[in-house]
């Protein structure tokens, strides 16, 4: 038997969990409806958390042209002086 899983891109959530399809639930046009109908909300909504994780998380862009400079011994990151 096939089973059709929708999930988040990092597999961690399952949205839609259709065990045991068979021809006969894609048999009549109600019951191939309904079927579509659950993919299709699985499909938004995985992409709807898709979209809200990534305005979340910050994005770094990496700067062309600059280098790093190597701090000075005895200054903490951030403050510019030694805390000893």
């Amino acid at each position: 038997m096939a089973r059709i899983l929708v999930q988040t891109d990092d597999g961690k959530t399952t949205l839609v969990d259709e065990l045991h399809v068979t021809p006969v639930r894609l048999s009549s046009r109600t019951d191939s409806m309904n079927l579509l109908e659950r993919l299709e909300w699985g499909v938004r909504e995985a992409e709807r958390r898709r979209r809200a994780s990534a305005q979340r998380r910050p994005r770094l862009v990496a700067a062309q042209g600059i280098r790093r400079l190597p701090r000075p011994m005895g200054v903490s990151p951030g403050f510019g002086r030694s805390f000893d």
